[in-house]
């Protein structure tokens, strides 16, 4: 029987074997083990994702009806449930992680880069949660919650960090956590304007690329010819308030561009003058990406 006959086969022929087993060498998954492999985890949780089930119970009646085709796969007996819920709680994720990077650096991503190196959109995504399954993660009267916070990687579309507080926090506390470095740009939405942080990206060498708030209080102390009519106007602002001044003293570049579809104008401020209107513009339009990951993500794990 062919092992790639089925669509799990077909998909997980996608997987070099090799490099399975050497990201398994290199942490030691395997070790201890007695009979549930790193590779049949493995197996079994991309068969979750096709199979969609409800739950353990409903997974392993599905796996073992269907062992015969599982086979060649590494699934020759039966399956418990409580021995996957044991691999799942204990062994170590990096496993997966690794090989996630493996894969990743072996794809031909080099045409689909648009933008620098190290451009990145940050923003979070709210997930609701049962409220009697979750009492820690209270959000609401009615029900619990948990907040997806994400850098994504822009030019190689995929999460470069994420993690995950309650649905409560908001999203300006957390970009302290993003592990942003010197050389980075970082696309944010509105929601997370915060003037003592954009003075630290400054300080730090982070350039951002952000919407300006309507009632930001600003002068502007030059202005720049610009080459489309879609972006009229560029300008370099310093703050006038005086607490928004003393949190970010710096100049900083304003950039109004207007949306083709809608024709809505779009102000967008940053710290980058080292490239076009026009380019900053682009950068912040592309920020959409992350929305339409989020998008993605919610409907395939039916979030």
């Amino acid at each position: 029987m062919n092992k790639y006959n089925t669509k799990i086969g077909q998909l997980l022929a996608l997987v070099p074997r090799p490099q399975f087993e050497r990201c398994v060498r290199e942490t030691q998954s395997d070790k201890f083990c007695k009979g549930f492999s790193t590779w049949k985890q493995f197996v079994i949780l991309t068969y979750a994702q096709i199979a969609n089930p409800k739950g353990l119970r409903s997974l392993t009646d599905s796996l073992n009806s269907n062992r015969t085709s599982l086979y060649h796969l590494g699934i020759s007996k039966d399956v418990k449930r409580s021995t996957i819920s044991y691999a799942n709680s204990t062994r170590n994720p990096e496993v997966f992680e690794r090989l996630f990077y493996k894969i990743l650096g072996t794809l031909d991503r080099g045409g689909r880069k648009k933008f620098r190196k190290d451009f990145f959109a940050v923003d979070a995504t709210e997930i609701s949660l049962n409220m009697n399954d979750f009492p820690w993660a209270e959000f609401r009267s009615t029900k619990s919650g948990v907040k997806i916070n994400m850098k994504y990687d822009i030019n190689n579309s995929v999460p470069d960090y994420l993690f995950i507080t309650n649905a409560k926090e908001h999203e300006n506390n957390t970009l302290d956590k993003m592990r942003l470095k010197r050389g980075d740009t970082v696309a944010i939405d509105k929601g997370y304007c915060n003037y003592e942080r954009f003075g630290s990206f400054c300080d730090l060498g982070i350039l951002f690329v952000t919407r300006l708030k309507d009632n930001a209080r600003y002068e502007a102390v030059e202005s720049r010819r610009t080459k489309s009519p879609l972006v009229p106007e560029d300008e370099t602002i310093v703050f006038t308030g005086s607490q928004t001044r003393k949190k970010c003293p710096h100049e900083l570049r304003r950039v109004k561009s207007i949306d083709e579809k809608t024709g809505k104008p779009i102000v967008i401020l940053t710290n980058d003058f080292s490239v076009s209107a026009e380019y900053i513009a682009k950068m912040y339009r592309a920020r959409w990406n992350i929305e339409i990951f989020f998008k993605t993500l919610k409907q395939n794990l039916d979030m």
